[in-house]
């Protein structure tokens, strides 16, 4: 299995990155690999109390963006390409779970009586990011639309030999899904991690 390895860069303990990211991927580990294994790898890097939550984070919790580069860059050392398996379940399940403030929820209700469901994605992911820094721009297609998010909160400072942003490709599906009851297919086509300035998502509706 080819490892994707994974390692801080220059960014400092000023940047942000959300609670619920390194939450719902512990959550993920427990439920793959188990309690022990996790509290192992954890112990490892200081995170402990990640454990010990017993409420989902909501949105505006944020952590050091440093933190949660640790836990990413452990998990791809350790399980190189099946850290996807983590992340990937983690962005679905929060996407799911996560409560949403009263104002976005009725932001989304709202206009997606009147403006297409990938204009209200819009409008919701720059809701979202603004809390940590990132920036969205968007460009509508048929059956879709790419969208480049600038300051990726799940993978800036990282460097891996592929797109690595798991659980935001599963976030943005299971968001759709959970909001407007629709499937796409989502595939991360350019990352930071690569170097590249911006994270570039395909959102494409399901055949």
């Amino acid at each position: 299995m080819e490892e994707a390895c994974g390692h801080p860069g220059k960014e400092t303990s000023q940047d942000l990155t959300y609670k619920i990211i390194p939450y719902f991927i512990v959550k993920a580990m427990v439920d793959i690999i188990g309690q022990n294994a996790t509290k192992v790898i954890l112990r490892k890097i200081d995170m402990l109390n990640l454990l010990e939550l017993r409420e989902t984070p909501s949105l505006d919790e944020t952590i050091p963006l440093e933190n949660s580069l640790r836990l990413m860059e452990t998990n791809m050392k350790i399980f190189g390409e099946s850290y996807a398996v983590f992340s990937r379940r983690a962005g679905y399940n929060a996407a799911r779970d996560i409560k949403l403030p009263n104002t976005i929820i009725d932001t989304i209700e709202n206009s997606s009586k009147f403006v297409d469901w990938r204009r209200s994605m819009k409008n919701l992911s720059e809701k979202l990011l603004a809390p940590v820094g990132s920036r969205v721009e968007q460009n509508l297609l048929d059956d879709g639309y790419v969208i480049k998010i600038y300051k990726c909160p799940e993978c800036r400072g990282l460097k891996t030999n592929k797109p690595c942003c798991y659980f935001l490709s599963s976030f943005i599906g299971g968001i759709i899904k959970r909001f407007f009851n629709i499937e796409v297919d989502v595939d991360e086509v350019r990352c930071m991690a690569l170097g590249e300035e911006f994270c570039e998502f395909r959102v494409i509706l399901k055949r």
